[in-house]
């Protein structure tokens, strides 16, 4: 089960959602949330964020590597027992992980507060439209529920529901 929000306004559902949710109820309270977060620009703040980690990471992993290569060369003249590029080579492995773990986060990874907000803002519409607010619960509680009985981890670096189990504590 998937739905995710795009910064351009592209609503992402799974079939492997549709088959996971029983009624219209459920889908409009999962599409209302990712709605919510597209109006209150929560896709847009989070992937300028992860831009600017980004290039933060990019700057300190390249300073980094310079580093490392100056203590190379020294190391090298003035030590006949060292073995060269074992500083650099941990270097460049730290800037490759510092900046993958940068450029992999620029999803939509909600905070809590946004989703809470988009969670809220879901269920007042349920109400507003005459269905049953307790629509979104019930949705993330299927979903849940899929990740258990399939014996699947859900992953919270996906961010694509954050933590279930704090989501439903926080809706009753």
């Amino acid at each position: 089960p998937y739905a995710n929000m795009l910064a351009n306004g592209t609503l992402l559902i799974s079939t492997g959602l549709l088959t996971t949710l029983d009624s219209v109820e459920e889908l409009t309270a999962v599409i209302a949330s990712g709605i919510a977060h597209y109006v209150m620009d929560h896709p847009l703040l989070n992937v300028s964020k992860e831009i600017s980690r980004a290039r933060r990471a990019e700057f300190w992993g390249g300073f980094m590597v310079l580093v490392a290569g100056g203590l190379e060369i020294a190391l090298t003249e003035n030590n006949d027992n060292y073995i060269p590029g074992g500083i650099l080579l941990t270097a460049a492995v730290a800037d490759e992980a510092l900046n993958y773990s940068a450029t992999k986060r620029l999803g939509m990874g909600y905070t809590d507060k946004q989703r809470k907000q988009a969670d809220r803002i879901a269920v007042d519409f349920l109400k507003f439209a005459d269905m049953d607010p307790a629509a979104l619960t019930s949705a993330l509680t299927k979903i849940r529920n899929y990740y258990q009985r399939e014996h699947r981890q859900y992953s919270e670096d996906e961010k694509t529901f954050g933590n279930l189990n704090q989501r439903l504590a926080d809706l009753g």
